[in-house]
């Protein structure tokens, strides 16, 4: 049986929606046609883990706005493909989480 690996990515989360609002006019734009993008290690990490790993990657929901409920939700709902003896990889907020 494969050895299950569960990520959770990053995230931004605001006590006020005027912030998000704000970060949204303020933040870098990225991914423009002739930007250099890098390859991210969340990409190929089923790849590097190999065959003898599951991978789940979900994307949770609104990661620009992140709000507890909605992502709490989001994972509870993939506890039941889960097994015992399971890596959890949680990065920034999802390390939080």
């Amino acid at each position: 049986m494969k050895k299950q690996v569960f990520f959770v990515h990053g995230g931004d989360a605001f006590t006020a929606h005027d912030d998000f609002l704000q970060y949204l006019r303020t933040i870098a734009l990225r991914n423009l046609p002739d930007s250099q993008t890098s390859e991210h290690w969340t990409k190929t990490l089923g790849a590097d883990l190999g065959d003898e790993y599951e991978v789940f990657m979900p994307s949770m929901p609104n990661k620009q706005n992140a709000q507890y409920e909605e992502w709490c939700i989001w994972f509870q709902r993939h506890f039941s493909l889960l097994r015992d003896e399971i890596v959890l990889i949680g990065w920034s907020l999802g390390g939080c989480f």
